[in-house]
């Protein structure tokens, strides 16, 4: 869970228009959350919206991205 830190979740009904985190948090009808610290075993974020797409992405590109499972529920 330690290298799992300092990432961002987007969701939204349109596709995301860049791969830059920067610019997909300002893109029009996307929601984000921002996890500075490392996350925990679990970590729950109450969306309250439909998302057609889901994106969790690192800040920076120097390691990897392990997830064990994602659930997204309605």
């Amino acid at each position: 869970s330690s290298r799992l830190r300092d990432f961002y979740v987007f969701a939204s009904d349109t596709p995301f228009t860049s791969n830059d985190p920067n610019v997909t948090k300002t893109q029009s009808g996307v929601w984000n959350h921002h996890q500075a610290e490392a996350a925990g075993q679990t970590l729950t974020l109450p969306v309250n919206r439909n998302a057609r797409y889901i994106r969790v992405q690192l800040v920076g590109s120097d390691r990897p991205l392990s997830l064990a499972e994602v659930q997204v529920l309605s």
